[in-house]
């Protein structure tokens, strides 16, 4: 079994050893992987095509928007069962929703929010459609690395939209997941960050949430602090770190957690390290094996900011192309 391939609760994202009927943590309904094929929401408006996996808090659906034809993806959250979490979970449906209607005016590579409702019991939100591959995907098929040049052009468009949500006013929003798979790449060579399951502009968690769940971000790429329910921008910058990471080198950093339905604070201190980027790939510039290696430091108050990585990757851009 990877780690892909773990059971995790489409609520609280708890990893769950084995197919459950409901979540032990939260209490939340787990869905079947029943075909969902044809089957409408919204008083016939959108039909689902197909189950496109899941996202970071629920299941994505490929659909059609039956109006006008158009694709759309559908985020699917279903309540939990027990009713001393329902309230909690209604609300954290109400956020995400109000916080990507907002964040989808803000830029271009932020998917579309058109709209959000309850269909029998359970909670969706309809989002643009984006063509292309997540970069876990586009990787393999590009061989496992890309260019030193492809990845610096990468890097910038995301730091370019971390630049926005992280300045925001009044409110700065962080994302909390950003890795290949959350990172969308359009046939013209556009990056999209999708899947703000995580996002969020109050960095207390829910209520019902224990401190280790891994609701709080993904093994390998999230840093420890917001494991421990402490996330900032600086997290943000850590796992961009880590994703530039293995573009370049092709290093996983999942691969110390395979097999692993549950982690530990210990666990994630301990396995969460990355090999100085110029031992597996040695033409790495001195001037992006630096800026690496301070986004991926250990404590958050010695990682750059955002805008520092925008100009410093913005100079590197630069000095490549010249």
């Amino acid at each position: 079994m990877t780690i892909d391939s773990i059971i995790h609760c489409p609520c609280c994202a708890h990893a769950l050893p084995a197919p459950l009927p409901e979540c032990p943590v939260c209490g939340c309904a787990i869905p079947t992987q029943a075909n969902d094929s044809g089957r409408l929401l919204r008083n016939g408006e959108l039909r689902l095509i197909e189950r496109l996996g899941g996202g970071g808090m629920g299941s994505l659906y490929l659909a059609e928007d039956t109006l006008n034809g158009q694709q759309r993806v559908v985020k699917e959250l279903r309540s939990p069962v027990s009713r001393k979490t329902r309230n909690t979970f209604e609300t954290m449906f109400d956020q995400e929703a109000r916080l990507l209607a907002r964040l989808s005016k803000e830029h271009a590579a932020i998917p579309r929010y058109y709209d959000a409702f309850m269909d029998s019991g359970s909670f969706y939100i309809v989002l643009e459609y984006v063509p292309g591959q997540n970069l876990e995907q586009y990787l393999k098929a590009q061989g496992g690395t890309l260019p030193l040049a492809e990845v610096v052009e990468i890097s910038s468009q995301v730091v370019d939209v971390l630049c926005i949500i992280h300045y925001l006013r009044p409110d700065p929003v962080i994302h909390g997941d950003i890795k290949p798979s959350n990172l969308i790449r359009r046939p013209d060579g556009q990056i999209v960050l999708i899947d703000f399951g995580l996002a969020r502009v109050n960095v207390a968690p829910p209520p019902y949430m224990p401190a280790r769940s891994s609701a709080f971000g993904t093994p390998g790429y999230s840093p420890i602090e917001q494991w421990e329910g402490h996330p900032g921008p600086a997290a943000d910058i850590f796992a961009l770190g880590a994703t530039i990471h293995q573009l370049i080198s092709g290093r996983n950093p999942r691969e110390p957690f395979i097999n692993m339905a549950r982690v530990t604070l210990s666990e994630i201190s301990t396995l969460t390290n990355f090999p100085p980027i110029t031992n597996l790939v040695p033409e790495t510039p001195p001037i992006l094996e630096t800026l690496i290696t301070q986004m991926l430091r250990r404590r958050p108050v010695e990682r750059p900011s955002t805008q520092d990585v925008r100009a410093r990757l913005q100079r590197l851009s630069t000095f490549q192309t010249g």
